[in-house]
């Protein structure tokens, strides 16, 4: 596996992009999670690819998820809404949101956002986004208080 990482940055030095491209997924297919990262990087960065770095970074969140960290929440949630998934976009900020990690005052707020504008699969709510926001203050976020009038007022 560490090969086809070695192999994939001497290609990408050389600016054989495709044969880079090849041995960082045969490394992300062999179950190497630098392999992920590589690809990430390499199509946001080398050869820009938007929906397949989003692709390598579901996969490298989803590992971390799965190794317990869950500030993975935040950024799955951002992929997948990125991706149209917004269920499961929404679902992946809530957790954030409640979940007391770093990422919770985000999530808060892009909640709090996605109600307000009714944008990413959520249906207008200036209900629910009045209680993101309210949350949002509540750990610490200081930018809301045009919003939360706003919300009282509709």
């Amino acid at each position: 596996m560490e090969d086809w990482l070695r192999l994939g940055k001497e290609a990408e030095e050389n600016e054989e992009y495709g044969q880079a491209a090849e041995y960082y997924q045969k490394a992300a297919d062999a179950g190497n999670i630098d392999g992920w990262i590589a690809l990430g990087n390499f199509y946001d960065d080398v050869v820009p690819n938007p929906e397949k770095a989003r692709a390598a970074w579901i996969k490298v969140h989803e590992d971390d998820l799965a190794r317990g960290d869950k500030g993975a929440y935040w950024y799955l949630g951002l992929y997948y809404c990125e991706e149209g998934r917004h269920k499961e976009g929404i679902d992946y900020f809530q957790r954030a949101a409640m979940d007391g990690n770093e990422y919770q005052l985000a999530a808060e707020y892009a909640l709090g956002d996605m109600y307000y504008e009714g944008k990413n699969g959520a249906a207008q709510d200036f209900g629910k986004a009045l209680e993101w926001y309210q949350r949002a203050k509540r750990h610490g976020a200081t930018t809301l208080d045009e919003e939360t009038k706003e919300c009282k007022e509709k």
